[in-house]
């Protein structure tokens, strides 16, 4: 293992930097190890798509190195992350506003069908309340994700997620698995549903039950875990990654939850090296990575908690190759 000092205490400035802002390009290239072009974005998500074949870019901007793909629906432009790491598929704010005008009106759409759960749920929150109150009621718990709303649509069900961010929302593995195949084509981008399976090392996949995918793989021989995370651009390496036996215990899916809550011991955010790692027959020398819980993180509390004792598997080892989830056999492919 080695460490870049300089790098990472540019990593370090820019974090410092990145609590208020958005991450700065560098950093993903970093991590990465690879250079990014937004200007190339819009005409690799422009190419040619069907039902069952979407063009994706890894050059959009603050999601570099990540698929994002586009989807039509009614008649308006819808831009997503694939995200394998995700359990459930989300529209953010930016989407919500495309579907219904404005946050407000769908918030108020939403009202009656959030007042009647209420009522069955928790019936004194609802005493002496105005319409005005109850708005802001549903609006905060909408906030602080204790109520989840759904909206349904001939493509999928969403999930609102009340996030300002510059895509509209995420495709998570609810949509993927209800097809046979999901295929990242990482050498012409392209994202596959239902494609032809193909040939290449094959790892069974072992699923939590908030639906996470993870498989084995090697460092230096050892047996590790990943999370298998086409929304992680780099690698997450766990805190003790070759020091001991790897040692995850996937039923205990609340103790590594997206909703999280304990207390986490900070890293400082070293910019690592790691070679001589294999996902099935596939090497990887010169992999970039770091801390899910470094000071300034972006990930969530209960992803940062998670991937201090599993690996996030990014698309730093997806670029160049082809993967497939096989959700029939429950297998993950990789050539």
């Amino acid at each position: 293992m080695r460490l870049l000092k300089k790098s990472s205490l540019l990593i370090l400035v820019t974090l410092l930097f990145a609590s208020c802002t958005s991450t700065p390009k560098f950093v993903f290239e970093a991590l990465a190890n690879t250079k990014f072009n937004e200007s190339l974005s819009e005409n690799e998500i422009s190419r040619k798509q069907d039902e069952n074949i979407y063009p994706f870019t890894l050059n959009y901007k603050n999601h570099y190195g990540c698929p994002v793909i586009t989807i039509q629906i009614h008649d308006k432009l819808f831009t997503f992350l694939v995200d394998t790491g995700c359990e459930r598929t989300s529209l953010y704010s930016g989407g919500i506003k495309k579907l219904y005008g404005s946050v407000e009106k769908f918030e108020d759409e939403s009202l009656d069908g959030y007042v009647k759960y209420i009522q069955e749920s928790e019936p004194e929150r609802l005493k002496n309340k105005s319409t005005k109150q109850l708005k802001k009621m549903l609006h905060k718990d909408l906030v602080e994700f204790r109520i989840i709303l759904t909206i349904n649509y001939s493509l999928t069900n969403f999930i609102y997620w009340p996030k300002n961010d510059n895509i509209d929302g995420v495709i998570g593995q609810d949509f993927m698995k209800k097809y046979k195949t999901v295929t990242f084509d990482f050498v012409n981008d392209r994202f596959i549903l239902n494609g032809d399976k193909i040939v290449g090392s094959v790892l069974p996949f072992i699923e939590t039950e908030m639906e996470d995918a993870f498989v084995e793989f090697s460092y230096k021989g050892k047996k590790e875990y990943g999370l298998l995370d086409t929304g992680n651009y780099t690698f997450s390496p766990r805190s003790n990654f070759g020091k001991d036996e790897a040692n995850f215990d996937f039923k205990r899916s609340n103790d590594y939850s997206i909703t999280y809550n304990g207390r986490l011991k900070k890293k400082f955010p070293w910019l690592l090296t790691f070679n001589d790692i294999k996902i099935g027959d596939i090497k990887y020398d010169n992999i970039k990575g770091v801390y899910s819980n470094i000071w300034f993180s972006t990930y969530n509390k209960g992803a940062q908690n998670m991937l201090r004792f599993v690996n996030g598997i990014g698309c730093e080892f997806f670029r160049d190759h082809v993967i497939q989830f096989d959700y029939e056999n429950n297998e993950f492919i990789i050539k």
